[in-house]
């Protein structure tokens, strides 16, 4: 229940910064930004190791990481 009240209301803020809105970003400068910090974290997202779901997942993690 959580998890999809936190999606609606996710994007219910992120229509408001859509054309038209009040609060519209924007173009191009302020659309270029959001690109870049999108870019930004799909980039640190993809430099994670891949680990499998599971009770002590953190701690691989951590060590996956620091064998880096």
């Amino acid at each position: 229940m959580i998890g999809w009240a936190a999606a609606v209301l996710s994007l219910g803020l992120a229509v408001l910064y859509l054309p038209g809105m009040p609060a519209a970003l924007v173009w191009p400068a302020e659309w270029l930004i959001v690109g870049v910090w999108w870019l930004v974290g799909l980039w640190f997202v993809l430099r994670l190791p891949r680990i499998p779901a599971g009770p002590d997942a953190d701690e691989q993690l951590m060590a996956a990481t620091k064998e880096r």
